[in-house]
């Protein structure tokens, strides 16, 4: 098991967490909000899905702390801040800004 004091102290914000803590989970996030905005500006290039990809990863991993077991909190939560910002990207490919084009005239009838 990796005792690096950066994962020692994740750990513990973890297990306070798990109890109810709330305020124990609120240092997480203020260690790694920055972080994670960072990792997920590079993978999709788009501020705006990047902001909002974090602050569903962080409402995800709260929802999972019970699952969370790894030696890394960080690695752990930097995978789900990953993949919600790919999925979002995703989506929004999917479902472009203007779903129908403006016709000029009544040609298409």
């Amino acid at each position: 098991m990796d005792r690096t004091p950066e994962n020692t102290r994740d750990r513990a914000l973890v297990e306070s967490a798990r109890e109810g803590r709330l305020e124990a989970f609120n240092q997480l996030v203020e260690l790694y909000q920055d972080y994670l905005y960072s990792m997920t500006v590079r993978v999709v290039r788009d501020p705006d899905i990047s902001e909002e990809a974090v602050q569903e990863a962080f409402f995800s991993a709260y929802r999972s702390l019970s699952r969370f077991s790894g030696p890394s909190f960080r690695a752990w939560l930097t995978r789900i801040a990953i993949n919600a910002a790919r999925d979002l990207l995703r989506k929004r490919k999917r479902r472009p800004s203007e779903p129908y084009p403006a016709w000029e005239d009544e040609s298409w009838q």
